[in-house]
């Protein structure tokens, strides 16, 4: 019963692959994010911006709790709620493309995990849950770098 089997090999392989993934969700994300045209500078920028400071803080949080869902589920569960609280106040900002992007993410990797898990048992399933998880980073940090800069999430993601 000696020897490597597959069993062996996936075990080694598949941090790599993680790594591999994360590390291309993020290059692709940021090279997205610059791609999204800035705002155009409103007249009371500045008052603006000093009324959006608490909501835009909330999505910053929001998606630090998505990305905490790597390791921690239950977080996304707390962002989508986050998301669905604050979602109201910002509507008609450009801060509520991000709340329907993030709710969008949750609502779509919850569906390709349950596919993921149901297609398990016929060995596709595993296929179906990296490739979400890597959709899954990526829009993360597409989102999130796009905050950053201050851009709004395209509407048709």
């Amino acid at each position: 019963m000696g020897g490597l089997t597959f069993w062996h090999l996936g075990i080694g392989i598949a941090p790599l692959l993680g790594l591999a993934a994360l590390a291309g969700a993020v290059w692709f994300g940021v090279r997205a994010a610059r791609k999204t045209p800035l705002l155009p500078a409103s007249e009371s920028g500045s008052a603006d911006a000093e009324k959006l400071r608490p909501l835009k803080t909330m999505t910053h949080i929001a998606y630090g709790l998505y990305a905490a869902a790597l390791l921690f589920p239950v977080t996304a569960i707390a962002a989508l709620i986050l998301d669905y609280i604050k979602r109201d106040e910002a509507r008609g900002t450009w801060l509520e493309s991000h709340f329907a992007w993030q709710i969008r993410t949750f609502w779509f990797m919850l569906l390709w995990v349950v596919v993921g898990m149901a297609a398990f048992f016929i060995l596709i399933g595993w296929l179906v849950l990296v490739a979400a998880g890597i959709w899954f980073i990526y829009r993360v940090v597409f989102g999130w770098v796009s905050l950053n800069d201050g851009r709004p999430m395209p509407m048709k993601s």
